[in-house]
């Protein structure tokens, strides 16, 4: 049969928000090694397909501003001690509720979770961020912790999943045993942007 399209209005932000949250939904594969993968995440496409992700994002908030020279920020997190762009004036503090601050107060949740049937309808509105105090729990990564992680000689190894051994992909991900903070936060996010960038 058919499949009748569905379209609705969306800003570009929640637009984003949305291919990000699909792209880490899980699925079942019958002939995957291991079965419920979210590609973007758990595969081997994990660095090339975010970076593909802020070059979009990117271009379109060009086009949206009418300056070709737009560029997203760079946020370099290696060996601080907390994170410095948290603030009211920026991105928003690390205690709660994030509806008093600056520039991130009308951000609301669009996606929750990943799973097989947990599908995302973004004109559903699940309320205003919030970020806790302990999403970066883990801390941030050190000068040493790069230096592993650049050292590393393959960029993927078999089985090309969460569970590859000496995997860069893998490390780079948070998987195998390491930590990047990226899953204490939620896809609307937009401290998200700054993990991106460094990934």
């Amino acid at each position: 049969g058919s499949i009748t399209p569905s379209f609705v209005e969306l800003s570009i932000y929640d637009f984003y928000t949305w291919i990000h949250h699909f792209a880490s939904k899980k699925y079942d594969y019958p002939y995957a090694t291991y079965p419920f993968y979210g590609f973007a995440h758990h595969g081997a496409d994990f660095v090339i397909w975010h970076r593909m992700f802020l070059t979009r994002f990117e271009r379109d908030l060009q086009i949206i501003s009418g300056d070709n020279d737009f560029a997203l920020p760079y946020w370099t997190w290696t060996g601080i001690d907390e994170c410095e762009i948290c603030t009211s004036d920026l991105f928003g503090r690390n205690d709660g509720s994030l509806e008093h601050d600056k520039y991130v107060k009308d951000f609301e949740i669009i996606c929750i979770g990943g799973g097989l049937i947990d599908p995302c309808d973004p004109t559903v509105k699940k309320g205003v961020l919030h970020r806790s105090a302990d999403y970066t729990l883990q801390g941030y990564p050190t000068k040493d912790d790069v230096g592993f992680i650049l050292n590393m000689r393959e960029y993927d190894t078999p089985p090309y999943n969460p569970f590859s051994n000496c995997s860069f992909r893998n490390i780079m991900g948070g998987n195998g045993g390491t930590d990047n903070g990226l899953s204490r936060l939620s896809h609307e996010d937009p401290t998200v942007l700054g993990f991106m960038h460094v990934v």
